[in-house]
């Protein structure tokens, strides 16, 4: 009996989002007779049994460029982490967050705001506040200190701001762009924090803060401020859930400009000024007085030491925070808060920063994005008042990650840069490092905060276990900590992190000049770590989701690493590690970065499907699935890819409306028009069908899908449904990708359909047969000698062998079978089989389930491979 290549014409039961590319079906099935394309094969089976491919027989799609998919739900954390450490190290302005918010102002081009007048509080509310604001601590209590009073304009006041009246002067700019302003004039506060209600915002807009005669503001693109409302939002907030509130300004007016682009209308802006923050005490008022708290106790007290006193400086004093955040009661009413923080960075030192601080600081998701973090907020010489001219608004708005109450643990909280969104001055900064061992003992110990809203401060002293495990009792020596150091660090001799700052009884003795000699206590960094810190701080433990070439067109790929957890919001965060010609350790240079490609993947669902450079560019792209309209799915690509001599990253759609059921076999050119196109398969059916791409003038994406579905079928056009496809690529040579075919019944042959449409409409498909030798469980098609076809792995009861692609066409072959290993080692599990260190041969990446430790091994020529395992810390 002949076998057939079958060809079903006009028949679009493949996915129900291809009726637009068909024209649309309407009534019942198509009854269209199928076209039979006559093949001679040398089977004569008469069909039988339908059979889905057997596990693993769809490598050419799976995460890593062919392997097994990488289960990132199994990774358990180990016990053993007292011996997990990191350093401080710095890190460089272009490593990350770009263009300060904080700005020079241009005087003589803002418009003039027009004020809108609250008056000032009552003097029982200002002294109720300042009581509050300054209340020493006379007892074991946490040392956030109150820095200002909310409060809610009347309906008629916040109608007076909206920027939609009246009241506020827009202005066009030479450039074109128009800017307009309101103030909102508090009466005597110290500072203001002003919260808006944003009804509506262009996205190309800026919005800027500032008081009225200062020479800087706070300006920050309206994109930012919509995506920090709206995750916000998520979190649910119960109180304030749709105020923005703006960085602090200086003085008792608070000025909001809005700034937009030539060809947005002004009219897209509607917001208005609904309640203010009224600030008792402000960072500048700090620095005024610096001098002064020196002689008569004002602020943090006379025994506070700058942190510049003493000689030689911890670098890891770059790292300390000065957080501003605002916080609701549970009857709504709202208060400023100021605490300590510390920036810390990864095991594998990524580059990436986090805020560690107290969950009695900061321990919800809502109250992070109303939190502002500033860096460098301290004195240049001992007990001067000359402000670091670094000192700058870090990150506006921070996202909750992890924490842990008093109760139930250390008192601590991990937040992160929100979306990404974070400045690093000029002169570059620093990560902090830490330590996961438990403390055991007596050792000396430093602490870095900002008692009372002051600059930033040292205290010397001693640790040692205090009686709740999830803590540690300190003794300073020199200097305290009062209201305002709430989460700061704890640092031991080597300048990591072992604690954060809960509260405590130390303040300066009544003479102000030596501390009461009381302690305080901090929580356990180890404790905190162990629970739940180590999910981000020890790369090592991150699921490997990728191996790709995203950044580069030559050389080494990137191992790309995703979160153990997501935050509360969903938002995942992807690092790439470049690897080194020998892929056992980091590149030297550009080793750890936040591809933007990786950005879509931050939010929503989405599932790998294929890794693959699909445009020739010598990027790896990534093709996902997204759920889309009336139960169908999408098929899009995450690219780099050059624009004009610079690099345009973006998702771009491949395919609409795909049926659920549908699988991406694989990724190849079909067409020869050097763009991969799609192969997809219907299991339901065992029926096939390609969608050619191209690109427009562009540069985007055009699918073309072939409007015929094509499976084995014998003369009678019957399936034959013991064939079942098994991967994509150019295994005999020929320069277009083929569709590998299994025969059920006779699994040692091997089927390589061809397309070959363009040249000859009405035989648009070539067969040819050849040997398919597999004793074992297909895992991979890679290129396994640089010869530029792909070859075969499979997985043999545990051991990994693979056979090489020989000869062309129908004289296709596989060399004999070799052992890359003859066994997986205990605990790991293939993760991806491909050309890891640029040598043009692929190579074996595993990955060890309980701790995220990866290996890798290359292909010596000859004999076993031997996995080496690869160092995720720089070289130092």
């Amino acid at each position: 009996m002949q076998l057939k290549v079958g060809l079903f014409r006009g028949f679009c039961l493949l996915a129900a989002a291809l009726l637009a590319a068909c024209g649309g079906i309407e009534g019942g099935e198509s009854t269209t007779t199928p076209t039979v394309m006559p093949v001679q094969v040398a089977d004569g089976s008469q069909g039988g049994g339908i059979e889905e491919p057997v596990d693993g027989e769809f490598p050419s799609f799976q995460p890593g460029v062919g392997a097994e998919p990488v289960d990132d739900t199994d990774t358990a954390l180990s016990q053993d982490f007292e011996s997990e450490s990191a350093s401080s190290y710095p890190v460089a302005a272009a490593r990350s967050g770009g263009r300060s918010p904080m700005q020079p102002r241009e005087l003589a081009l803002a418009p003039q705001a027009n004020v809108v007048q609250l008056g000032a509080l009552s003097a029982a509310e200002l002294t109720s506040s300042q009581d509050e604001s300054g209340k020493p601590s006379d007892e074991m209590q946490q040392r956030l200190v109150r820095t200002g009073v909310g409060r809610r304009l009347s309906p008629q006041v916040s109608a007076l701001t909206r920027s939609e009246g009246s009241n506020w002067n827009w202005r066009t700019l030479p450039d074109g762009w128009q800017v307009g302003s309101l103030a909102v004039n508090t009466g005597d506060a110290k500072g203001v924090r002003l919260g808006l209600q944003i009804d509506a915002l262009p996205p190309e807009a800026l919005l800027r803060f500032y008081a009225p005669e200062a020479t800087t503001m706070v300006e920050l693109p309206a994109s930012q401020v919509l995506a920090r409302m709206q995750a916000k939002q998520q979190a649910g907030a119960l109180q304030g859930g749709s105020t923005y509130w703006a960085p602090a300004s200086a003085g008792s007016v608070g000025v909001v400009e809005v700034a937009v682009p030539p060809g947005v209308s002004t009219s897209a802006v509607r917001l208005s000024v609904d309640r203010v923050i009224h600030m008792v005490m402000s960072t500048e008022e700090a620095f005024d007085r610096s001098t002064e708290k020196r002689r008569e106790g004002n602020f943090s007290g006379a025994c506070q030491r700058d942190f510049v006193c003493g000689g030689a400086t911890p670098q890891v004093a770059d790292a300390a925070l000065f957080l501003d955040f605002v916080r609701y009661d549970k009857f709504g009413f709202m208060s400023n808060y100021l605490c300590s923080g510390m920036l810390v960075g990864e095991s594998a030192q990524t580059n990436a920063p986090y805020v560690l601080t107290a969950d009695h600081c900061i321990g919800t998701a809502a109250g992070a994005y109303d939190t502002d973090a500033y860096l460098f907020f301290r004195s240049t010489t001992c007990g001067g008042s000359t402000v670091d001219s670094r000192y700058a608004l870090f990150a506006a708005g921070l996202e909750y990650l992890y924490s842990e109450t008093v109760r139930k643990g250390a008192d601590m909280a991990l937040l992160r840069p929100f979306d990404g969104n974070y400045h690093v001055p000029a002169d570059g900064l620093t990560l902090a490092g830490w330590s996961a061992a438990t403390q055991t003992g007596t050792q000396a110990v430093v602490g870095l905060h900002h008692p009372g809203g002051d600059h930033l401060m040292r205290s010397l002293g001693f640790a040692s276990p205090a009686r709740s495990s999830n803590f540690l009792r300190v003794l300073w020596h020199e200097g305290a900590t009062q209201g305002g150091s709430s989460g700061s660090a704890l640092l031991n001799a080597q300048n990591q992190v072992i604690g954060t700052l809960w509260g405590g009884f130390s303040a300066c003795n009544l003479a102000g000049t030596a501390g009461n000699g009381l302690p305080d206590e901090y929580g356990r960094f180890s404790t905190a770590y162990s629970r739940g810190l180590r999910n981000w701080l020890h790369t090592p433990t991150r699921p490997l989701v990728m191996v790709a070439r995203t950044g580069h067109t030559t050389g080494p790929r990137e191992l790309v690493l995703r979160d153990l957890r997501a935050s509360p919001l969903g938002r995942t965060a992807y690092q790439a590690a470049r690897l080194n010609g020998t892929a056992n350790g980091l590149s030297e240079d550009d080793t750890w970065r936040s591809p933007a490609v990786f950005q879509p993947l931050e939010y929503g669902t989405a599932k790998i499907v294929a890794v693959q450079d699909i445009d020739g560019d010598g990027r790896d792209d990534v093709v996902l699935r997204r759920p889309g309209l009336f139960g169908t799915e999408t098929l899009s690509v995450l690219q780099e890819r050059d624009n004009g001599g610079g690099t345009e990253t973006g998702e771009w759609l491949l395919h609409a409306r795909m049926d659920r059921s549908i699988k991406v076999l694989g990724l190849g050119d079909f067409d020869g028009n050097g763009i991969a196109d799609l192969a997809l398969y219907d299991p339901r059916q065992r029926l096939m069908q390609l969608v050619l791409l191209s690109r427009n003038g562009s540069g985007n994406y055009v699918p073309d899908l072939v409007d015929f579905l094509f499976g084995f079928t014998d003369l009678n056009g019957r399936l034959i449904t013991t064939f079942a496809p098994v991967a994509v690529g150019d295994f005999n040579g020929t320069g277009r990708a083929q569709v590998l075919f299994r025969n059920s019944r006779m699994p040692k042959e091997a089927h390589f359909v061809h397309w070959q449409g363009d040249t000859l409409p009405n035989n648009p498909f070539l067969l040819s047969v050849g040997a398919l030798n597999l004793a074992g469980t297909l895992v991979a098609t890679p290129d396994i000698d640089g010869d530029g076809r792909p070859d075969f792995v499979f997985n043999n009861r545990g051991a990994i062998r693979y056979s090489l692609s020989q000869g062309t066409g129908l004289a296709f072959t596989m060399s004999a079978h070799q052992t890359a290993l003859t066994a997986l080692p205990s605990g790991f599990q293939l993760a991806a089989v491909t050309d890891v260190n640029g040598d043009a041969q692929a190579e074996l990446v595993l990955r060890r389930t309980s701790n995220g430790e990866i290996r890798i091994a290359s292909n010596p020529g000859t004999g076993i491979w031997t996995p080496q395992t690869v160092s995720l810390m720089p070289s130092p």
